[in-house]
């Protein structure tokens, strides 16, 4: 972390003591006459708590503007990827754009970039849809519950059909 703020009497970031503050005494009735700082979090004033050093939404601490990269750090170190590091950050702590920002933090990390996987998908590939019902058919194999199904589709309608099956096996290969 960049500094250490163990002072009990003063949060570091004025938007934060602003917060701590309308938390504290109540929040107004309109928006407009709200304190432009704590405008962010109008939305979710309900979900906010404070004690005398920290904001909580809910279980998770509101982070100050300045420990926000500091905080995005930890969070990413296992480089999973945007999603898994959401996911991490929303059990732990909130600040308003903090899915934008772990978006950007993952998207400029170098050491994702470097592993990424180099293959990209393969477009999909369209077909005619034939004239006529059941000129052509798609057809596969499903397990449902130990019993096998063929299923049957036709491309014109999309209308399927499916049975059950009994499928046979020989030396661990389908027949």
């Amino acid at each position: 972390m960049r500094k250490s703020y163990k002072s009990k009497k003063k949060l570091p970031d004025s938007q934060l003591r602003i917060l701590a503050k309308t938390i504290h005494e109540g929040w107004p009735k309109s928006r407009k006459t709200c304190q432009t700082e704590a405008h962010l979090f109008w939305t979710i004033q309900h979900e906010l708590s404070t004690n005398k050093e920290f904001i909580f939404k809910g279980k998770r601490l509101v982070i100050i503007k300045i420990l926000q990269p500091d905080i995005l750090r930890p969070l990413h170190t296992a480089h999973l990827g945007v999603e898994k590091t959401k996911q991490r950050a929303r059990m732990l702590v909130y600040w308003p754009g903090l899915n934008a920002d772990i978006e950007q933090y993952v998207r400029n990390c170098q050491t994702c970039a470097r592993n990424m996987p180099s293959n990209q998908r393969e477009p999909m590939i369209s077909h005619e849809i034939p004239c006529l019902p059941w000129r052509k058919v798609a057809s596969d194999l499903f397990t449902l519950k130990n019993n096998d199904y063929l299923v049957t589709v036709d491309y014109h309608s999309r209308f399927f059909l499916s049975r059950q099956t009994q499928l046979h096996y020989v030396k661990g290969r389908h027949l």
